[in-house]
């Protein structure tokens, strides 16, 4: 190979390898409502592991704010952070997290945060709750814990006591199964 030829491969696969980098990337995406797709938000399934008692309300001893348990991996032990993303009042988030998928939308007519959680997973889910985060800080939920079968979806309905926001972000929390 000539020089020249090395020079325009490495230009090439650098440009190659940095397009294909952010396409690959685990952080969701939005999109406007009505824009001709679902306005989702994505995040890869079963990309997030979840660890005992190390989650975003979980208390020493694996005792949570909201309950026993906690979904690991959210604030907990140096462990990952939750994606940060916000999204406008008019999309839909659409991702799926430990199994959980989690399909919600603002509905202004009721003033409240509306959609399902479903397992996408072979296994039992076990004490699924949805919360959400206003821009405002708050937070609405969680939902009642619920076992959810393989497959099996169950409404979620967050209402907002009419408080206004700018944006928000959603997520599932699944705690490990205890058996019994």
């Amino acid at each position: 190979m000539t020089e020249s030829t090395c020079k325009w491969l490495a230009i090439v696969t650098a440009m190659a390898v940095s397009l294909g980098i952010p396409a690959c990337s685990d952080e969701p995406r939005a999109s406007a409502a009505g824009a001709g797709e679902s306005g989702a938000v994505r995040e890869a399934a079963g990309e997030r592991a979840q660890s005992d008692g190390a989650g975003e309300h979980a208390r020493s001893e694996g005792g949570g704010e909201h309950g026993e348990g906690g979904e690991g991996g959210e604030h907990g032990s140096g462990a990952e952070e939750e994606s940060g993303q916000q999204i406008g009042p008019g999309d839909t988030w659409d991702a799926t997290r430990n199994g959980a998928r989690l399909v919600l939308s603002f509905d202004p007519a009721s003033n409240a945060f509306v959609g399902t959680v479903e397992n996408t997973t072979r296994q039992t889910l076990c004490a699924v709750r949805v919360e959400v985060h206003l821009s405002t800080g708050t937070e609405l939920g969680p939902t009642q814990r619920t076992d959810l079968r393989p497959g099996e979806k169950t409404v979620v309905e967050l209402p907002t006591a009419g408080e206004a926001f700018g944006t928000w972000t959603a997520h599932p929390e699944v705690s490990p199964c205890t058996g019994t």
